[in-house]
């Protein structure tokens, strides 16, 4: 069995003999393991690494947006609808995820790779804290930006497939420590339909679909099983997230 072959088990559940090794090291370690085997390369070599973690969206503004910022002050969702996004459609803006798959792919390695979600993404356009506020105040707004942005996450994912990968990796932070940071009806009705539509597409690329989403996702798990994710990550016991939920209480896991 190939390293590939045992995560997909394991994400779907079975026991394929043992679990899959993996750690994401290059981010804060990369020096102190380049020093001590010559390069995170070498160490994920040498303990036979099954996974990869690849990340895989280009940019989604241009200086449009900074010219914008700059003139207006305040960048607000109505003012940002003015602001084309950029095309995906340039071999350039997957480079490194080429680079990164035949790397890993050599290994026989399983490679997910990060992709937007609907929610975070903004966050860098916004600043967090505006953008909780602006989906009180612009609701209409953020709701075509988040189509607009889910409409190019799926043409990010149909590249990303035909380039091979094994799995859309969904980052899109939600939880705060006890809840999620918006009500859940702003959920269901802003983030909800977008990640829906997103999967039902990338289900049929033949990849698998995964969501990443830290703090506390609990009033939106029944909706996580709805949209069809295969797993979720990570599962935060820490921040209200018991494991009994799983077993204890799916039917009452609110849902669309």
């Amino acid at each position: 069995m190939t390293s590939s072959q045992l995560v997909k088990e394991t994400m779907k559940g079975n026991n394929p003999g043992r679990t899959p090794v993996y750690g994401w090291l290059s981010t804060n370690l990369t020096e102190q393991l380049t020093n001590a085997f010559g390069s995170v390369e070498s160490f994920e070599d040498k303990y036979e690494f099954d996974m990869a973690h690849i990340f895989g969206c280009p940019q989604f503004y241009g200086e449009e947006l900074e010219m914008l910022r700059a003139s207006a002050g305040e960048l607000t969702p109505e003012l940002l609808l003015d602001v084309p996004m950029k095309s995906i459609d340039s071999e350039n803006d997957y480079a490194g995820v080429i680079a990164g798959l035949k790397h890993h792919k050599a290994r026989d390695r399983f490679c997910y790779v990060q992709t937007d979600g609907i929610f975070e993404a903004m966050n860098g356009v916004f600043g967090i804290e505006n953008h909780l506020l602006y989906m009180a105040l612009y609701p209409d707004e953020l709701k075509e930006l988040y189509r607009r942005l889910a409409d190019r996450n799926i043409k990010n994912a149909e590249n990303l497939a035909a380039l091979g990968v094994d799995d859309i990796h969904v980052s899109d932070d939600w939880g705060a420590q006890k809840n999620l940071m918006f009500s859940t009806d702003m959920f269901r009705e802003m983030i909800y339909p977008n990640h829906r539509k997103m999967v039902e597409s990338y289900k049929k690329l033949d990849v698998m679909t995964s969501l990443h989403s830290d703090g506390c996702i609990t009033p939106a798990l029944g909706f996580v099983a709805d949209i069809g994710y295969d797993f979720i990550h990570p599962w935060q016991e820490n921040c209200n997230m018991p494991y009994s939920i799983c077993i204890t209480t799916p039917a009452k896991w609110q849902t669309a």
